[in-house]
């Protein structure tokens, strides 16, 4: 296998290691090279630099599983804060909507009162009305009691006028058109018995 091959296939494996679940058995393994002085870069570089590249990755992968185990708490930690995160936005969701329902139902509420106060408004201007009609009524009607008795009298000289409308005229165009060679005496005993003899017949 040449040079070339033998770097791709450890790139390759360098690249689809799984760092994040290195067994604890394999670091136990590794230990004692990170203790020995032989197996550093510095070192290993004077012999191999493929070999170089090597040592430095599993250093920095025994690195890596001791810096992840304490990361490990941390990032769960974070995940169920993200959870909680999560379940506290839906909480906090539902509540604005409920809160936006609630706020929609006083605006409805506000604008039901404001119709309400206008109609009331209203209906006392058309109260007041009524009632000032009602005092000028009252007024009016108090001061035509005292035309009542005229209106009677008025209305009972009326009625005995119409009754004796026809004899009026009668004695009237009599008078007009046979009387008026006659002096004011004789014209006045004439009327006088017309009526009499009108007044015979109608009886």
């Amino acid at each position: 296998m040449g040079h070339s091959t033998i770097k791709d296939s450890l790139k390759h494996q360098f690249e689809n290691h799984k760092k994040d679940n290195i067994p604890d058995k394999v670091i136990d393994k590794i230990q004692p090279y990170m203790e020995n002085e032989g197996f550093e870069p510095a070192a290993i570089a004077k012999s191999s630099k493929a070999c170089t590249s090597i040592c430095m990755w599993v250093r920095a992968m025994h690195k890596y599983h001791f810096v992840a185990k304490g990361v490990e708490p941390k990032r769960r930690a974070l995940a169920e804060a993200q959870e909680e995160l999560a379940a506290t936005q839906i909480i906090l969701d539902k509540a604005r909507a409920k809160l936006a329902e609630v706020e929609e139902g006083l605006r409805q509420l506000n604008e039901n009162l404001k119709q309400t106060v206008a109609k009331k408004n209203e209906l006392e201007f058309n109260t007041k009305q009524c009632e000032d009609r009602l005092v000028r009524a009252d007024k009016l009607i108090g001061g035509l009691a005292g035309e009542k008795v005229r209106w009677a009298e008025s209305i009972t000289r009326l009625n005995h006028q119409l009754e004796h409308l026809a004899g009026d005229v009668l004695v009237s165009a009599g008078t007009i058109a046979y009387s008026g060679p006659f002096t004011g005496e004789f014209r006045q005993d004439l009327a006088k018995e017309w009526i009499t003899f009108l007044d015979a017949k109608v009886s």
